[in-house]
């Protein structure tokens, strides 16, 4: 198996979405069914971790929808290389034969 296919397999094996981050505790990411996806830990007593604690939640939140976003992009890039790929061989052909001025 890929990287990338780890990388799906991990995508597909998660709690149900969407993650969001918990209405009463930004530290804390919970799946559609409510149960505790991750709790961010860092110093309470450190208010200016505190913004680094929310943004650390809010990215593992948004985790799965990104990467999930991200590997369709790169299936459309790949899809994308293999029709150019095929058009220029199309057009390579075409001017083999006279076809192309």
């Amino acid at each position: 198996m890929s990287r990338e296919d780890d990388i799906r397999a991990r995508l597909n094996g998660i709690a149900p979405l969407p993650w969001r981050v918990h209405g009463v505790d930004d530290t804390v990411v919970v799946a559609a069914d409510r149960s505790e996806v991750a709790a961010v830990d860092g110093d309470y007593n450190q208010p200016d971790t505190w913004p680094i604690m929310e943004a650390n939640s809010r990215l593992i939140a948004n985790a799965p929808t990104d990467i999930a976003y991200l590997l369709a992009e790169l299936d459309a890039a790949r899809a994308e290389i293999v029709r150019l790929e095929a058009e220029r061989s199309a057009d390579a052909w075409s001017r083999e034969r006279g076809g192309w001025p």
